[in-house]
This record gives C-alpha cells, sequence and structure tokens, in this order.
C-alpha cells in the first residue's frame, strides 16, 4: 500500500487523479449517498479547486498494483465558508473568531477494500498533517446511515453537533477540537 500526499504534488499524477475521481464516482452511487449525478470530468474540476484552497491537504491510497482505493481531503475554511457549506448560520456558537478551522471534504475507501483499517490510517495522518499548520478545530459532514463513518469519526475524538445540513438534512457535522478531544497516541 502506497500512501500519496497533495504535499508531494509530484506524485500525483493525472492518471493517478482520473483513478481517483471514477472511484469517487462509484462510491457515492452506494448507499447511503446515492449519488449518481457525479461524473469523471466534474470531480476532477473539484478536485482541482478543492487542492488549490488554503491549506488544502490530500491523500490517495493505492494499492500493491497502483489502483486507487481510497482518499481523504480537506481544507482550511473560515466560519462564513462554513455556513456557505452548510447551508445555515449554525456554527457560532462552537468557533471563536480566531479559530482556525480545516473542513474533510472527502473520505472514501473502494467497497472490496473497507474495514482493513484503511479509512482510519488516511483520517489518522490528515489530522496529524493538519495539526503542523496552526489549525485548532476539524469539521466534517457524514450521513446519519453511514454507520461506519460515525463510529471511526468517534473513535478519532470527533462530537457530533446537533446540526443538520440545509441541502442535505440527513447528514450531520462532527466536530474535533484538536487542543481537547484528539491525542495522537490514542491509537
Amino acid at each position: 500500500m502506497q500512501i500519496i500526499s497533495l504535499s508531494n504534488k509530484k506524485a500525483i499524477r493525472q492518471e493517478v487523479l482520473i483513478r481517483c475521481a471514477e472511484l469517487y464516482c462509484a462510491i457515492w452511487k452506494e448507499e447511503p449517498w446515492n449519488e449518481d449525478f457525479w461524473t469523471v470530468p466534474g470531480v476532477l474540476e473539484d478536485m482541482h479547486l478543492e487542492f488549490a484552497k488554503p491549506k488544502a491537504e490530500a491523500l490517495i491510497v493505492l494499492n500493491d498494483n497502483k489502483d486507487v482505493i481510497g482518499f481523504t481531503w480537506g481544507y482550511s475554511v473560515s466560519r462564513e465558508e462554513l455556513q456557505e457549506i452548510s447551508g445555515g448560520n449554525f456554527f457560532s456558537n462552537f468557533f471563536g473568531k480566531a479559530d482556525s478551522i480545516f473542513y474533510v471534504d472527502e473520505l472514501g475507501v473502494s467497497s472490496i477494500f473497507r474495514v482493513k483499517g484503511i479509512g482510519k490510517i488516511i483520517s489518522q495522518m490528515l489530522i496529524e498533517n493538519v495539526m503542523g499548520r496552526c489549525i485548532e478545530k476539524i469539521v466534517l459532514r457524514t450521513d446519519v446511515k453511514a454507520v461506519v463513518a460515525r463510529i471511526l469519526y468517534e473513535k478519532l475524538g470527533f462530537k457530533e453537533l446537533n446540526i443538520f445540513d440545509q441541502t442535505h438534512p440527513e447528514r450531520t457535522y462532527w466536530l474535533l477540537d484538536l487542543k481537547k478531544d484528539y491525542n495522537i497516541h490514542q491509537y
């Protein structure tokens, strides 16, 4: 298994990004997402935009055959940008004016490689990578039916907020306060 980081942009060649976009499209067609509108060109465009955002970080996992089997990525956001993502002004009580916030936009693992710890490994790596960038809090959202993801986030120290996404009301937001809730050596 090989994990490629956005910080080593030379290692992420276009064919790896294409295979990552293909996996992305396949994963989001599954339950509970049921999003069949994603296309490889659309995902590639989103990836390029998101990877260009402040403090962006991406990790792409390749198996021994160089197939993309997992990914995660995110970027720094302001409170205002987080309000735009969620569709509402829900985060006022959770962030101070000076808080540095990282939004985990994506996490996915190929169905044939799930329950092997890949999601946990790359989530921990992502958290540890952003800790070195003066990030104080990490936010993400996931579907209430994504049981495995929810268990993982809880084990990593995330706390589910009583905030439901306005565009996707079946998705809730989760918060990890790096100063309080995350211990690198807890796992």
